[in-house]
């Protein structure tokens, strides 16, 4: 079988059929409609989730405290243009932070409202047993309608 990529289009479906299950029959040119298999495929609006953030940054202070620091990034509309921010298409600008200890989370953040944390020494300290000089974390986009997006896994 030869797929041309000019011969695939993609199958709309609505924010409301996330989650849902599709019943397609693929029928070759020329075959009956009775052959043709039947292949159940589940709606998971990937295409519709956030990207990662980009440009994670870490601003360490003499107190130990570091402030974590990302960009947001739009799907749609995302060019910068005009030196203005990306517009948002989202209600709102909500993201989750998962600090990492060997890889495992030790500390979730979800719903923060600003694309920055300060992760104080005292948390470092409840969390590592001191103030760390490297920090390992996931930052996420997540949107209203279809939940969370790929993450940024960054040591910083």
């Amino acid at each position: 079988m030869l797929l041309k990529k000019a011969s695939l289009f993609k199958v709309p479906h609505s924010i409301e059929e996330v989650g849902t299950e599709v019943t397609y029959k693929v029928v070759p040119v020329g075959q009956p409609l009775e052959n043709a298999p039947i292949y159940r495929v589940n709606i998971t609006g990937e295409g519709l989730k956030p990207w990662s953030p980009c440009q994670v940054r870490c601003k360490r202070f003499k107190n130990g405290d570091a402030e974590i620091s990302w960009t947001r990034r739009a799907r749609i509309h995302g060019g910068w243009r005009d030196r203005v921010d990306t517009p948002m298409i989202e209600p709102y600008a909500r993201y989750d932070l998962v600090i990492l200890k060997n890889g495992q989370p030790i500390r979730t953040l979800e719903g923060l409202e600003q694309s920055q944390f300060t992760y104080s020494n005292i948390q470092q300290i409840e969390d590592f047993g001191a103030t760390q000089q490297r920090l390992e974390l996931v930052v996420y986009q997540v949107s209203e309608s279809v939940g969370r997006g790929a993450g940024e896994h960054v040591v910083i």
